[in-house]
């Protein structure tokens, strides 16, 4: 079965609403996942990808 691709707008729901230009420069930054296209004008993240995140972002030390 095909991964489910999650568009913006849930990808912010999910990371705790995140702006879509906080989202791009953490892209451009190399610290976000990059989406995938579905269509030739529309992008989505892979779940797996936004899971990894989080989980990766929940399991970091706090800086100090």
């Amino acid at each position: 079965m095909a991964e489910k691709p999650i568009p913006l707008t849930k990808v912010q729901e999910r990371i705790g609403d995140i702006s879509q230009t906080t989202i791009w420069r953490m892209r451009r930054a190399k610290r976000f996942p990059e989406p995938v296209f579905i269509s030739p004008n529309r992008k989505a993240w892979r779940e797996s990808d936004v899971d990894k995140w989080i989980d990766a972002r929940t399991t970091e030390p706090l800086a100090a």
